[in-house]
């Protein structure tokens, strides 16, 4: 903001008195001040700096702890005996506290409801932080306060001040405007009721202020697309199989898939693996409609797509 008085405006300081008993009493009453309600509460509370501070905090501990405790691979929860296995190493590792952690879904907990919770915690923070801050930004690109006072312009760190410039307020008002609108800057300007005091305010690139609320958007749309991806479709990340048994695919789905036979090919070497071979069947209604032997080299993944039982 830039500022070109031409004459202080002095201001006479209010003249004090001596206050009666009565008035203090009275006046204790009316600067009391009044109690807020439960939604003005929760609005300042996410607009507090320290609270969202510990809301961070609390998110980085437990991604934290997700990245040291072991956590259970995806899906395992549908496989008994999977899931017993992986509960028994864990308690080889933590001991009886390890009953503790299962229950308080610390195995799986991305997944848990503290971390949702945290999570949903977090975004409503980041939206009541926004719309708490839209009206002032917006006020400030589109109307903003150019006169100022005295004690606002010497609290400044960077201030110039230039004294017995000879020209008139007319010359250096077109002065400075030229300076200001050369280098791409927005001027408004604003006379004092004297006539006497002229306030210029200046600014570029004003509309660069709602890229924290662009910012915003996209981290409240990175999290619940994140959470949308757990809560609305899905994508099985491992499936156990077994020989000759068929493994319901769930999900509002009504068939499953049996493995038939699984083999490996090796090269030459008799020790690498060439690609593995695992001969998959849909069944629906008790029906094999499906049979496929889909191969995959060694750290690839197979697909069952086809209808021709040879390997693709």
């Amino acid at each position: 903001m830039a500022q070109q008085t031409g004459k202080a405006i002095n201001r006479p300081a209010p003249a004090t008195s001596k206050p009666s008993v009565g008035s203090v009493s009275v006046a204790g009453t009316v600067g009391s001040r009044p109690r807020r309600d439960v939604v003005e509460t929760i609005w300042v509370l996410f607009c507090s700096i320290r609270f969202a501070i510990v809301l961070n905090l609390a998110l980085a501990l437990f991604a934290m702890l997700g990245t040291v405790i072991a956590q259970m691979p995806p899906g395992i929860q549908n496989f008994p005996t999977e899931l017993n296995g992986f509960l028994d190493d864990a308690r080889g590792r933590y001991g009886d506290v390890a009953g503790l952690m299962h229950w308080a879904g610390m195995f799986n907990l991305y997944n848990s409801l503290p971390f949702r919770m945290l999570v949903v915690l977090v975004v409503f923070g980041i939206v009541i932080c926004t719309l708490n801050r839209w009206a002032p930004i917006m006020r400030l690109i589109n109307k903003p306060t150019v006169r100022a006072n005295e004690n606002f312009l010497n609290s400044l760190s960077e201030r110039a001040q230039f004294r017995s410039v000879p020209l008139d307020m007319q010359a250096a008002e077109q002065s400075v405007l030229a300076g200001f609108k050369k280098s791409g800057y927005r001027v408004l300007t604003e006379r004092a009721d004297d006539g006497q005091t002229l306030f210029l305010y200046a600014d570029r690139q004003r509309w660069s202020k709602v890229v924290t609320f662009v910012s915003h958007a996209a981290l409240v749309l990175l999290i619940l697309t994140a959470a949308g991806m757990t809560n609305f479709g899905w994508r099985e990340q491992s499936v156990n199989f077994y020989p000759g048994q068929p493994v319901n695919v769930g999900h509002g789905t009504d068939f499953s898939v049996r493995q038939d036979k699984f083999s490996i090919d090796y090269y030459s070497d008799g020790t690498t693996v060439k690609e593995y071979k695992n001969t998959l069947t849909v069944v629906e209604d008790g029906k094999d409609v499906l049979t496929k032997t889909p191969c995959a080299t060694k750290g690839s993944t197979s697909s069952l797509s086809a209808t021709s039982p040879s390997c693709t």
